[in-house]
This record gives C-alpha cells, sequence and structure tokens, in this order.
C-alpha cells in the first residue's frame, strides 16, 4: 500500500515538474524568455481574477483543483511557499491558494474507507491529488470544515489513494 502510494505521489509530481522541465528546455521560437514570463504572469493575473469568493473557479472541483496545481507549482519555480503570506518565502497568491485549497478540501467527504471529492469520481479525485501534491507541504493540516478537517495534506493524500484503489477493485 505504501509503495503504491509513493510510486502515485512519484508520478504526479514528474508529471507537473517533468512538462516545465521540457518547455524551458525547448526553443522559444520567435519570443524571448521575457515575452513568456510576461504571459505567464498576464496568465496568473487572469486566472486569480476568475476565482469565486468561495475560493473555487467555474468548475468547482474540476478547475479549481488543476488551477491551484499551477499556482502551488509557480510558487515553487520562484522559490517561494504557496501558502506565505509574509516572510522571506512570500507568495503574492497565497491568499488565492488559501482560499482554494480550502475549498477543494472542504468538498471531501469519507468514501471506502477513504476520501472522495464531489464530481466525477475519477476525475475529480486524481485532480484533487494533483492539487495537494502540488503543495509540496505534507505536515499542513486542514482546518476549513469537511470530513479532512484537522488532517494534513500527507493523510488526506492517503485516504484520497484509499478510496482510488477501493473504486478500481469494485469496478
Amino acid at each position: 500500500m505504501k509503495g503504491k502510494f509513493l510510486l502515485l505521489i512519484l508520478a504526479m509530481f514528474l508529471s507537473v515538474g517533468g512538462v516545465a522541465k521540457v518547455a524551458s528546455a525547448a526553443q522559444y521560437g520567435p519570443h524571448g524568455p521575457q515575452e513568456i514570463e510576461q504571459t505567464i504572469q498576464e496568465g496568473l493575473r487572469y486566472l486569480a481574477s476568475q476565482q469565486y469568493a468561495n475560493g473555487s473557479w467555474q468548475n468547482p472541483n474540476g478547475y479549481t483543483g488543476l488551477i491551484l496545481a499551477k499556482f502551488a507549482e509557480r510558487a515553487h519555480e520562484l522559490g517561494q511557499d504557496p501558502f506565505a503570506k509574509s516572510g522571506p518565502h512570500a507568495y503574492q497568491y497565497a491568499q488565492l491558494n488559501i482560499n482554494g485549497y480550502n475549498w477543494l478540501v472542504s468538498q471531501m467527504f469519507s468514501s471506502s474507507g477513504g476520501l472522495q471529492i464531489n464530481g466525477p469520481a475519477g476525475y475529480t479525485t486524481g485532480i484533487a491529488m494533483t492539487a495537494i501534491a502540488s503543495t509540496r507541504k505534507p505536515d499542513r493540516i486542514h482546518f476549513a470544515g469537511g470530513a479532512a478537517n484537522g488532517m494534513t495534506y500527507n493523510e488526506i493524500l492517503q485516504a484520497l489513494v484509499t478510496y482510488s484503489e477501493a473504486a478500481q477493485e469494485n469496478s
């Protein structure tokens, strides 16, 4: 069980981080690094402007998880903490991440001995796992309500994996 969990987490990090490395190694074409960086910043500003007051985006759990994964990865690319609002590793989108992750995790419910998230089961649960793993904060504790209240992100990931394993065995 732990071996499957570690392989799953490794696969998620490689899929999220590996894409960035391939893209940075590619030729820029007619656009230079400054133009690409500006486009990334504009895209993040746009996404931030579309976040609802409750912390979600248009399709609450699917889009929210994918967008949060990118905001968390971006913080790490910059050497910043996705949740730090002040200090040497402060991230300008920390409050966005706090609100978004609070929303995402509060949408989880107990199922098959683990946790599932509202929405198409495999799709949204997999995206939620990617988003949580992207924070690289296994000891962060969720206190915003729901079935995962009081759990660390590591415990939440394990519970999502437990649900996913049970769902595969039952199908």
